[in-house]
């Protein structure tokens, strides 16, 4: 239910009429869940964390390249592979997919709470 390609939008208020009337054991799982959904920490914690993995990284392969530098004078640049390019970008992709799936998650999440509260 919080997956919104497997119940569309276009479906998702007459999902939450539905659900108004839950009662017993299956309104406190769905309760359950949601909070679950609500609570979990939010994916761009990790992400953030992960740039700064990432910026240190590539600070200490900058570093190593001026070093690099200073005793060759010469620096190349090997440039990405067609098949690396599109995996970089479809990683990004993913991503960004994640992060969007993540917030309309959540966001379902919190209707159903309001809904079941």
């Amino acid at each position: 239910m919080y997956d919104d390609k497997q119940l569309p939008d276009s479906h998702w208020s007459l999902f939450l009429e539905y659900i108004h009337d839950l009662k017993g054991a299956a309104r406190n799982s769905a309760i359950a869940d949601a909070k679950k959904i609500v609570e979990a920490p939010e994916p761009e914690e990790n992400e953030e964390e992960e740039k700064e993995e990432t910026k240190k990284a590539e600070e200490s392969e900058d570093q190593d390249m001026k070093d690099d530098s200073i005793e060759s004078e010469e620096t190349s640049t090997i440039p990405l592979t067609e098949e690396e390019r599109a995996a970089e970008e479809a990683s990004k992709a993913a991503k960004v997919e994640a992060k969007r799936a993540a917030e309309v998650k959540s966001s379902r999440a919190l209707a159903v709470l309001r809904v079941l509260a």
